[in-house]
């Protein structure tokens, strides 16, 4: 939600918060299978809130119209369980997560332009530009 805010604009950023609420409710479907609860009584009750929602104006609940209440009612019906990260996959999730941190670092520190430091100066020596007299005559 916090990069939600600060890259609003992002079409991107968008795209991701779609997929990342599709994600919650198919890990709350699968939950609700995995405790052991009916497929078919849990999928008439995802309709029947889902008739709610048609005869009422809410507008705060989310995927539950279109294409994807079908095929959310169809993973349900068929008991669909999404697959656990084994060792490689979870190797391969790390990788990505490291590389897609480390990425932006390393490419900041190879292209930084290395830091010039100017010699120091002695201050206690006038400098040569200074005045040193005035040009009016000297008094007779």
């Amino acid at each position: 939600m916090i990069a939600e805010a600060l890259f609003w604009f992002h079409p991107l950023v968008w795209l991701i918060k779609v997929r990342l609420i599709e994600e919650q409710e198919r890990a709350c479907d699968e939950e609700v299978l995995r405790l052991g609860s009916d497929p078919a009584v849990y999928a008439g009750s995802l309709l029947k809130v889902c008739e709610f929602y048609v005869e009422s104006s809410l507008t705060c609940l989310s995927s539950v119209t279109g294409p994807d209440l079908k095929k959310r009612v169809r993973q349900i019906m068929g008991n669909q369980m999404g697959e656990n990260l084994n060792g490689w996959r979870k190797l391969t999730l790390a990788s990505a997560g490291i590389a897609a941190l480390a990425t932006p670092v390393l490419v900041g520190m190879v292209n930084a332009l290395p830091i010039r430091t100017q010699a120091p100066q002695d201050h206690t020596r006038p400098d040569r530009a200074t005045v040193r007299g005035s040009n009016r005559p000297p008094a007779a």
